[in-house]
């Protein structure tokens, strides 16, 4: 069940108040393996049965054999048996009380013991049965964040008997004969493993700032859900964790006040709604932009919608917008989109580093543009919330935003490459032998130089770096060039005893070399990362900004390739320029 839906059904619940978040959440529950004893009604092995009563008339047990015609070792076999029951007496061979009770019921108490897979809510510490919740492998697969527990590990003593008793129950229905009996004792408690279930998180807020949650299920609202969600603001973990980037801080999201009209503000479900039906009803061509934000993350049935359009014949220009991804299901969502693309030349992918409003545009005549709000949260950790709302967009004025927004397909590519696999080799061969003619030229000058006299690392790897036609190409190369040229660098500034040799000394001697195996280094740490550390963030999107206008490479038509020649350009020119600075000296 879609969240609009269960929108519609919320928001009657509490109808004074705003609708200020939702999202979906995954709450833990421990998967756990349970050893009882249980005590169960049972009945005796036939030939149990038949010797008991025999003995009861006095019958000999020789004469038992020949009476039921079986071997008279089963005859033994099951006296013993019966000895062990406690149906007869072993010191006076007398039948028992017990024994007599038997005969008169037909069935003997039995003690075994039987094995129950059960979950334990790790926020309510309710017990119920195994059922197929996620994994947090496939939370993570389908980007659904997931709550922390409020309870520990459950041990022995935390597990409710009464809850375990209705579990039991639960199980019997389906297997009476497995799941018989009464529990007398929790014996053992094994596993380790945390699933998650899939919950729609609501949050609404009154007018004095009071903040209310709703969870469900479906249509089905968990109210003792609710109350474990105020309890974990209250130890500080925060439940409403949107991912939003910069998004707030930048005025390019500020295009849609030209087209916001308070009368024609679309609530969250609707908006939702409306996106969906205008992907499917569109003829000829489809218009979309999505901010690098945690709402607009492509979701598996939006990938879906567009392969099946491009399938159908209907052009598709998507802008991306934003510097970084927001988490790496985020890029595992678009690099599907990417390859889509090598698929199929109807669709077209732009991405600027200026987060735009998400829009969708179909046959230049619909549209809808959305702004999200951030809400201030009264509670203990978490802060903020975030909905989205849609505004209509009229014919002319959804050609306008066509042609503010979207221009930028029209336009020839800047950047072009003509790097080939020679080309690559000779470059790198050239660049090997620079940095070697700068070393001896500034070693005896400084004492370090480049490599302080020892020969440059993982050269061979280096030769061998392959042409930059994909991500994990561009990983290989940047590496090797890494651990050749500025690894190799720190390390001889270490060995002489030069702390900070790269970031100092070298850095005002040489500054474009400086720049350029600062470029390397960033370069390598993003194909680490999906975010680098806040501090190298600025000079990592000036870096992108010189050599691909801002766009992340995966979405430039050879992206890879490109950053590749540039570096390689970049450094052979700054070695020629200082080295032929060092000569003319």
């Amino acid at each position: 069940m879609n969240i609009q839906v269960v929108m519609e059904k919320a928001k009657s619940e509490l109808p004074s108040y705003k609708l200020v978040g939702y999202f979906e959440k995954g709450f833990p529950q421990y998967k756990r393996k349970v050893l009882c004893l249980m005590l169960k009604d049972k009945k005796l092995p036939v030939v149990d049965e038949f010797v008991l009563r025999l003995y009861k008339e006095d019958m000999e047990l020789s004469d038992m054999a020949s009476c039921l015609g079986i071997d008279f070792g089963l005859i033994e076999n099951s006296w013993y048996n019966l000895e062990h029951y406690g149906l007869i007496d072993t010191e006076t061979k007398q039948i028992t009380e017990l024994g007599h009770t038997y005969l008169q019921e037909y069935k003997i108490d039995s003690y075994e013991k039987l094995e129950i897979d059960i979950y334990v809510d790790a926020l309510t510490g309710k017990i119920t049965k195994n059922n197929n919740y996620m994994d947090g492998r496939s939370a993570g697969q389908i980007n659904i964040s997931v709550l922390n527990p409020l309870f520990r590990f459950p041990k022995i003593d935390d597990i409710n008997k009464e809850q375990l008793k209705k579990v039991i129950a639960d199980y019997k229905l389906n297997d009476p004969d497995n799941f018989d009996g009464s529990l007398i004792e929790i014996l053992n408690i094994e596993g380790r493993t945390t699933h998650y279930k899939r919950m729609y998180v609501f949050i609404y807020c009154s007018d004095d700032g009071d903040v209310q949650f709703l969870v469900y299920e479906g249509i089905k609202r968990y109210e003792e859900y609710e109350i474990a969600l105020k309890k974990l603001e209250e130890k500080g973990i925060a439940v409403s964790e949107p991912k939003m980037g910069t998004y707030f801080s930048e005025d390019s999201i500020n295009y849609i006040d030209k087209y916001i009209d308070e009368n024609k503000q679309i609530p969250p479900e609707e908006s939702m709604n409306i996106f969906n039906q205008y992907l499917q009803i569109a003829k000829e061509e489809i218009h979309l932009s999505l901010p690098l934000i945690g709402d607009c993350t492509p979701p598996e049935m939006l990938i879906y919608t567009i392969q099946k359009r491009l399938k159908e014949g209907i052009k598709i220009n998507l802008v991306i917008s934003g510097k970084e991804f927001i988490d790496t299901h985020q890029k595992n969502q678009y690099e599907k989109i990417i390859k889509l693309r090598s698929q199929n030349d109807n669709l077209k992918l732009l991405h600027i580093p200026s987060y735009n409003n998400k829009i969708l545009l179909v046959d230049r005549k619909n549209g809808i543009i959305s702004s999200f709000s951030k809400h201030q949260l009264d509670l203990s950790t978490s802060k903020h919330g975030i909905t989205e709302y849609g505004y209509s967009l009229e014919a002319e004025q959804v050609i306008n935003c066509i042609d503010d927004m979207f221009n930028q397909f029209n336009k020839e590519e800047a950047d072009s490459v003509s790097l080939d696999h020679g080309q690559l080799k000779q470059k790198i061969k050239t660049i090997v032998q620079l940095v070697t003619e700068f070393d001896d030229h500034v070693l005896p000058l400084n004492k370090v130089g480049w490599t302080a006299g020892a020969p440059i690392p993982n050269v061979q790897q280096l030769y061998d770096v392959p042409l930059c036609k994909s991500e994990n190409q561009f990983k290989v190369f940047i590496s090797s060039l890494h651990i050749s040229f500025v690894e190799s660098l720190d390390n001889a500034g270490k060995s002489k005893n030069k702390k900070g040799y790269f970031w100092n000394e070298f850095k005002q001697e040489f500054p474009d070399i400086h720049k350029t195996l600062h470029k390397i280094r960033l370069y390598r740490h993003s194909t680490e990362h999906t975010s680098l550390d806040d501090k190298n963030k600025p000079t990592y999107f000036g870096f992108l900004e010189e050599d691909l206008n801002g766009s992340l490479p995966m979405f430039v038509e050879k992206g890879y390739l490109i950053l590749q020649e540039k570096l390689l350009t970049e450094l052979e020119a700054s070695l020629r320029n200082h080295l032929q600075r060092l000569l003319d000296v």
